[in-house]
């Protein structure tokens, strides 16, 4: 009778000790899945906040010429993962550039005339005609950032587009310049004319291009212009109307690292 007892007992505390090892890792796992549902959380509404942040636009001007409306509307560029003291250079620079080209587009206005339409920040807009600006933060590492700029749209009856790129030293704020990073400038300027006017010939709208477009291109290129992005360098910008009628629009081309690897300093074949 004893030893059935015993029998007995030894199947109850069994039983209260698997039961026990069960509950204990259920328990785990809604832990473990509520932590992993945190975290997606997380990262979407981070997503959707640098979204937000990307596509903020501000609008810096509204003009009238005679009975016309103008209006300029710039995004706010993207600043994140950037150090304050590197933010207020970045942003310092490209909202100077914004006013620049504003600038060229209302050539007819003084100076302080421009700054104080500027600042005026009107949100009252009237008619369809204006134009957009914006910079696009396309590529960041440890080493730099780069923006690219565009800026469409039609001042006083003309259509007008613009390209331009920029990259900064990512820990001081600096621009970072081609001729700055170029060990070898002949070497450097031969391997990009010879990759953009392979490019060129191959470009679908290479029949629409002038007579005389190689003094244009080789202008750009021996300039030392362009920006760095995670692609490669992008060597030349030509603007619109520059070697082609204005349907054809603006000819970019990035040089891949590979190519100029030998004529840029390593630190920035990326």
């Amino acid at each position: 009778m004893l030893d059935k007892r015993r029998k007995i007992w030894f199947i109850v505390i069994g039983a209260i000790v698997v039961i026990s090892v069960i509950a204990t890792l259920i328990s785990n796992r809604k832990d473990r899945n509520n932590k992993q549902g945190n975290n997606s959380t997380s990262q979407v509404n981070t997503t959707v906040n640098n979204n937000t942040t990307n596509q903020a636009v501000n609008v810096v001007n509204n003009i009238t010429v005679g009975n016309s409306s103008y209006k300029n509307e710039q995004v706010k560029p993207n600043v994140a993962n950037l150090n304050d003291e590197v933010k207020q250079k970045v942003e310092t620079y490209l909202n100077n550039y914004y006013k620049e080209v504003w600038k060229d587009l209302g050539e007819e206005y003084s100076e302080d005339d421009l700054t104080q339409m500027l600042n005026q920040g009107d949100n009252t807009i009237q008619g369809d005609s204006g134009f957009k600006q914006s910079f696009e933060q396309v590529y960041i590492n440890n080493k730099v950032v780069s923006y690219s700029y565009y800026m469409a749209g039609n001042f006083r009856g003309t259509s007008r587009e613009k390209v331009y790129g920029i990259t900064f030293d990512v820990n001081t704020g600096e621009p970072v310049k081609i001729a700055d990073i170029v060990t070898s400038k002949q070497n450097y300027i031969e391997a990009c004319k010879k990759y953009v006017y392979e490019k060129i010939k191959n470009d679908k709208r290479y029949s629409s291009i002038n007579g005389g477009y190689e003094n244009v291109v080789n202008t750009h290129i021996e300039n030392l212009e362009g920006y760095l992005t995670e692609d490669g360098i992008v060597c030349v910008i030509i603007q619109k109307y520059e070697i082609a009628p204005g349907a054809a629009g603006t000819f970019e081309y990035t040089i891949p690292y590979d190519k100029v690897k030998d004529y840029i300093k390593s630190e920035y074949v990326f």
